[in-house]
């Protein structure tokens, strides 16, 4: 038996919400948080004693407005794969994010620069299929409208020295 540890009441708790797919559209998301896994090829490699690359890096992003407002939606960025295709793809997806941030590079290559970024995402939904309902995928980000994105640094004038001699 697996005994609680205090007395609890169902009515005192809400409900969990749905994780249905949200319709296709455009939403102003913020970056939540982040987190990189081995992927699956990684994993099996490292059981069979060899190593190969595969890392994904899942970006998290809260819905900031509209009926799905606070909502998750996520982006997973295969950033060391064995395929350049899989990585070229990934990089172009991170650039686009990082652009939409308003940045060109991130601070010490961490993805935590990015969080708190708003941006404005053009959501798709992934079909279900026998093995899994229907999903979610970010498939472009750009910056929001209302919210001001730094540019690149000034260029610094030069300054020549003048003498009042």
């Amino acid at each position: 038996m697996a005994q609680l540890p205090s007395k609890f009441n169902a009515d005192e708790h809400e409900e969990m919400g749905s994780y249905d797919a949200i319709p296709q559209g455009e939403y102003e998301l913020k970056v939540s948080g982040n987190k990189k896994k081995d992927n699956k090829a990684k994993v099996a490699a490292a059981e069979r004693g060899d190593n190969i690359p595969g890392s994904v890096y899942t970006i998290t992003f809260e819905i900031t407005s509209g009926e799905y407002k606070g909502r998750l939606l996520f982006m997973g960025l295969n950033l060391e794969h064995t395929s350049a295709q899989t990585t070229d793809i990934a990089f172009r997806e991170l650039a686009s994010l990082t652009k939409a941030c308003g940045k060109v590079q991130l601070k010490d290559n961490d993805l935590d620069d990015l969080i708190g970024c708003e941006l404005l995402a053009s959501v798709g939904v992934v079909p279900a299929t026998a093995q899994y309902p229907a999903s979610n995928k970010v498939k472009s980000c750009k910056p929001l409208k209302n919210v001001a994105v730094p540019s690149a640094p000034p260029k610094k004038k030069s300054n020549p020295k003048v003498s009042f001699d």
